[in-house]
C-alpha cells in the first residue's frame, strides 16, 4: 500500500502520451511488447483516473472521489503486476 500512496503523492500533472502507438520492428518486436503495451495502457488509464479523483476532489465530489481512487488502485496494480 506504501508503493500507491507514493504514487498518489507523486503524480504530477504534464503531458502524456497514449500507449497506443504500435511498436516497430515486425511481429517478434509485437510478440515481445504485448505485456510492456498492457502495462503501458494500465499505466495511462491509471494516470488519468488519478486526475479524475481530483477534479472531483476539487469539485467537493468525495464519492466520486472515491470511486476514482479505488479504479486507479487497480489500474495501478494492473500496471506493476509481476514487479
Amino acid at each position: 500500500m506504501a508503493e500507491k500512496s507514493t504514487a498518489l503523492q507523486r503524480h504530477s500533472y504534464g503531458t502524456r502520451q497514449s500507449p497506443t502507438a504500435a511498436p516497430q520492428g515486425g511481429a517478434h518486436a509485437t510478440a515481445l511488447s504485448k505485456d510492456a503495451g498492457t502495462e503501458a495502457t494500465a499505466q495511462y488509464i491509471a494516470d488519468l483516473l488519478l486526475e479524475l479523483r481530483n477534479m472531483a476532489r476539487g469539485a467537493n465530489l468525495p464519492h466520486l472521489a472515491y470511486f476514482l481512487e479505488m479504479a486507479f488502485y487497480e489500474a495501478f496494480n494492473q500496471a506493476h503486476k509481476g514487479k
